[in-house]
């Protein structure tokens, strides 16, 4: 995912190389920072986000006492949820809910006109927040939700520098907006989760890309024992002998886990909801919790600087004013030719 690549890109410097540090290997996290270890990295993401909103709520604790009522309230809520005793949509426009988003929204404002750092890290969790919606956007199989991140996404490839994505998800953007008019059928097809693919039924939550899809079907079948990458040479010849075989193989597997009675299918489990994993994420969570109380991303001093080393940035660096370079860089894309269009 790039969306991992640019925030990896905006965030060198910072310190969260080595925050990420207590949790994977240096080589890990390097291919963290570039965007190529998307599992890693979105559960290193995943858990710093969580510990740097436990901060935020600290410090709003620290000023107001009584917003821990409105948390034991929202607990409570959550708990009656669990078992089914309540509807989702109570809780959702429950005014315990948006009381506490206000309270926090209010807090975070108030870091980021503090410190220039502190709007960094918190700019840092927006752009996190979108890489949630653009990967629930795809698993729920919601075009407009898909829509609204790949637009979020647009400022930060470009303050990040990752021109040939943000031109190509221009204009896809621009191409998508006038599907219902251009192409009514394929954008009912869309509007009812056929943009992506669904491998199983078993979940609401399987949505896949169809880039995904190839990846885990054609290509795995092409590197795998059998393929053409395993001792077969990849000559015209063996690519049309291994094509055409392909479905003939597959009906075979299937006669065979009949025949066998044996059936290759996945747990309804989650592998993220397993005791081992739950252990390692809270054993890790204390981890990362613990290099930030130490090394707070929310300082008193007003600069902008690396939390782990203390080095300030130069006054030229405007990183945490990403979003406003990045919607500026849009603003002069209007009107240009796509394919020709440079920035600095």
């Amino acid at each position: 995912m790039n969306l991992l690549g640019a925030i990896g890109t905006l965030l060198d410097g910072s310190g969260i190389k080595e925050i990420l540090g207590t949790i994977y290997g240096e080589n890990a996290v390097q291919h963290i920072m570039t965007g190529k270890a998307v599992l890693r990295a979105l559960r290193g993401h995943l858990l710093l986000d969580q510990c740097l909103t436990q901060q935020v709520v600290d410090k709003v604790l620290s000023d107001r006492p009584d917003f821990v009522n409105l948390l034991q309230k929202l607990e409570e809520l959550y708990e009656q949820e669990v078992p089914g005793h309540s509807d989702l949509d109570s809780l959702i426009s429950s005014s315990c809910l948006s009381e506490i988003a206000q309270i926090l929204s209010s807090k975070e404002g108030e870091l980021s006109a503090h410190s220039a750092t502190a709007k960094l890290w918190l700019i840092y969790q927006q752009m996190i927040r979108t890489a949630r919606e653009l990967i629930k956007a795809d698993r729920t199989g919601s075009w407009l939700m898909h829509l609204h991140a790949i637009s979020d996404c647009l400022p930060i490839f470009a303050a990040a520098g990752h021109s040939n994505y943000l031109k190509s998800a221009y204009l896809f953007l621009q191409s998508m907006t006038r599907l219902e008019k251009n192409n009514q059928s394929v954008f009912r097809k869309f509007m009812n989760g056929l943009h992506v693919i669904r491998r199983s039924d078993q979940m609401y939550w399987a949505g896949l890309g169809c880039d995904l899809v190839i990846e885990q079907t054609l290509m795995r079948s092409l590197k795998i024992a059998g393929g053409l990458t395993r001792g077969s040479e990849m000559s015209e010849h063996q690519r049309v002998l291994w094509t055409m075989s392909a479905p003939v193989s597959s009906a075979y597997s299937d006669k065979m886990q009949s025949f066998t009675d044996q059936s290759l299918v996945t747990s309804e489990q989650h592998k993220e909801a397993t005791a081992a994993k739950v252990k390692r994420n809270h054993e890790d969570l204390e981890k990362i919790a613990g290099k930030l109380q130490e090394f707070s991303p929310f300082p008193e001093e007003a600069s902008l600087r690396n939390i782990i080393t203390g080095v300030n940035a130069n006054k030229d660096v405007n990183v945490h004013n990403l979003f406003a370079i990045g919607k500026e860089t849009l603003a002069t894309m209007e009107e240009q030719p796509v394919f020709s269009f440079a920035y600095k």
